[in-house]
């Protein structure tokens, strides 16, 4: 029986397009930045420098740490529109921080937008002071790593 699962498996696999076996390649820290980069206290601290609104500092602060956890979801969504994926083995550091970078910002300006203060200036500010906090980080993703 075991043998007819595995052969009928094996057999339906080639007809099934959507499935992909690809190896994601992302490595821990470019998955931490993505975790961390909406720290609340670092967002407070970023909304205060580009003086932002102080009643929304709260709203947006709590917009950005729920939105946090589809980040990586958009990020791979994103990707898998590139051929190659960046995400994929090997990783490609330079089109994935672009990636990632480009996904932040957005969600920095939908929440100004969300609050009714959006500037171009004030998101480009909050999201420099936010990397900035986050450098340590952003450095350690640029090193490469030995091939495995």
């Amino acid at each position: 029986m075991l043998r007819f699962i595995i052969a009928t498996g094996l057999f339906i696999l080639p007809f099934v397009p959507q499935l992909s076996f690809a190896i994601e390649d992302t490595p821990p820290c470019f998955l931490q930045l993505e975790r961390e980069f909406f720290n609340r206290k670092n967002v407070i601290e970023a909304l205060a420098f580009a003086r932002v609104q102080q009643g929304v500092w709260e709203l947006i602060a709590s917009d950005l740490d729920q939105k946090s956890g589809t980040i990586h979801a958009e990020l791979k969504r994103r990707a898998r529109e590139l051929k190659p994926d960046p995400l994929e083995k090997p990783f490609n550091m330079g089109q994935s921080k672009k990636l990632l970078e480009q996904i932040l910002l957005s969600l920095i300006k939908q929440a100004f937008v969300k609050y009714d203060v959006y500037r171009e200036n004030d998101v480009v500010v909050t999201f420099s002071f936010l990397k900035d906090r986050q450098k340590r980080i952003w450095q350690e993703c640029q090193v490469k790593k030995p091939p495995a």
